[in-house]
């Protein structure tokens, strides 16, 4: 739900600041964010890593059940869009995909089962 900055980060924060359009700066999903999802069994908290990879993006979701790395991570229109395989706790495959909007230092998502279900993710 919101980013974590350290110090470097702030002040480079501040820095493009000077260079780049304040909402320009805000839109960008890189970063590491602290969600809180609503799974049907109890609230979880979440650690979602958003890096630059080349072009494109590396997304990881470091949650109760390990690590996962999201495939297909994509940013448009202020929307972070990306796939994610876990298992369930009765061990079975599930694909979900993501769907974030970011505003400023918020993102406010939803994971999609394959039945779509809507799982709160924030």
């Amino acid at each position: 739900m919101t980013r974590r900055l350290g110090v470097a980060a702030a002040g480079a924060v501040a820095a493009l600041m000077l260079i780049v359009p304040l909402a320009r700066a805000a839109e960008s999903p890189v970063g590491t964010w602290d969600l809180n999802v609503e799974w049907p069994q109890g609230a979880a908290k979440v650690v979602m890593t958003v890096q630059k990879d080349g072009e494109g993006l590396a997304v990881s979701w470091e949650g109760p059940r390990g690590t996962l790395h999201a495939k297909d991570a994509a940013f448009e229109n202020g929307v972070l869009t990306f796939a994610l395989t876990m298992r369930s706790q009765a061990d079975a495959v599930v694909d979900l995909q993501y769907e974030g909007r970011i505003a400023g230092s918020k993102i406010t998502g939803k994971l999609v089962t394959p039945a779509h279900h809507e799982i709160p993710a924030s």
